[in-house]
Order: structure tokens, then sequence, then C-alpha cells
């Protein structure tokens, strides 16, 4: 059963991405992403990318778009009958031009994977328009 440290836990990951990429601490990724975490833009043009590594580099590349100002609203946690926990979040995206664009997105903790502190490993899914992709991280 989820218990409120997790559920805070999961919306303070959410909401630390935001806070990581807009203040552009790509060096703190690894506080975001496991190891096998994958991050998959590619509804955004920006394919696919496996790893702590993989991802300060994307976020760090002076070509790469990301927007200014990430923000997480409307966040459910729920828990699955297997205890695999589920969070469902908006995300809102601001650019220079001042336009906000949507950006649906999906957490999904299972309980069987041990992680640093909680004994807990987190799995989210970002959404774009239209199609799922993974992104891990840690929950502590």
């Amino acid at each position: 059963m989820l218990t409120a440290e997790d559920r805070l836990a999961i919306r303070e990951l959410l909401a630390l991405y935001g806070h990581v990429i807009d203040e552009r601490q790509f060096s703190r990724v690894d506080e975001l992403f496991t190891p096998d975490g994958r991050y998959d833009v590619s509804d955004f043009g920006q394919g696919v990318h496996h790893g702590p590594a993989a991802i300060a580099a994307l976020w760090a590349d002076p070509g790469s778009r990301h927007p200014l100002a990430h923000h997480t609203v409307d966040v459910v946690v729920t828990e699955d009958g297997d205890g695999t926990a589920r969070a469902l979040c908006k995300g809102i995206g601001l650019r220079l031009s001042l336009t906000a664009r949507p950006m649906p997105s999906r957490l999904r903790r299972p309980r069987s994977r041990p992680g640093p502190s909680s004994g807990a490993h987190a799995q989210a899914a970002v959404h774009g328009h239209h199609r799922a992709g993974d992104v891990a991280g840690l929950v502590g």
C-alpha cells in the first residue's frame, strides 16, 4: 500500500525534474533517472536516449529544444493491485515566445525493484501529443 511518504516522493520527483532542467543543472540528471532510464522525446523530434549520461548530453546540446520553464500540475497518484504506483499529471512547457504546449506525463513505480532509499524504483512515461515514452527515475 502506498504511504503518504511514497505519494509525496513521487510528486517531488515530478517537480524536481522541472527545476533541474529549467535551471540547466544537467549534472544532477542522475537524481532524476536510474542507470537504465529511457527518455523518449521522439514526439518532439529528439529521439530516444538511454541512461543519465545520454540524457544530460541531450539537454546540454546547444541544438536541443526544450522549454524555458516546466510546470507539473494535476498530479494523481494511484496504485495497481500488484503494488505498482502510477502518477498521472499534466506538464506545461513555456518557450521564449511565451507560447505554452501541454505535455501530459505518467509515472509508474513498480514495487518489485529495490531502489536506493525507499526500496522503490520509479519509471515515468512522458507523453507528447501522440505517443508515450519511458523515463526512469528514483523516488527517495
